[in-house]
């Protein structure tokens, strides 16, 4: 793949700009276990941020899904996760707090309705504890 990749490097670049570069490094797209690997960082983030105010957030392996397909390209891997997350879990979190539907004390559940669209739930039988350090997804 590397000798493929290299000989359309010189089709399109002139070699004194190919010679200007250490190494040519090709990476192969990601898989479906790697991006919910890069998800589960990026929403361990967001809890964090939450558990800071105070609110505990749990999120479905459905949810989870939605996301990853969503913010997943085949050109650019992991980049478009980042803006799902935000799109699909930020904005609606946040839309919910500010709305006054979560409090401190308050542990959010994320999941899919039956339309495969975001929703929101409260579990009312979990606390949220403040020292927490590693929150749970």
């Amino acid at each position: 793949m590397k000798s493929l990749v290299t000989e359309e490097l010189k089709a399109f670049f002139r070699p004194e700009l190919l010679n200007r570069m250490d190494e040519v490094v090709v990476f192969r797209p990601l898989e479906k276990t790697q991006m919910l690997a890069i998800l589960n960082i990026i929403l361990q983030e967001v809890s964090g941020r939450l558990l800071a105010l105070g609110i505990g957030l749990k999120i479905s392996d459905s949810m989870k899904n939605l996301i990853s397909q969503q913010g997943y390209d085949r050109s650019y891997g992991a980049r478009p996760l980042r803006r799902a997350v935000t799109q699909l879990v930020e904005d609606v979190i946040s839309e919910a707090i500010l709305s006054g539907q979560y409090k401190p004390g308050d542990t959010i559940l994320m999941d899919t309705d039956a339309a495969g669209k975001p929703c929101l739930s409260r579990l009312n039988d979990q606390a949220v504890q403040l020292s927490d350090p590693a929150p749970t997804l």
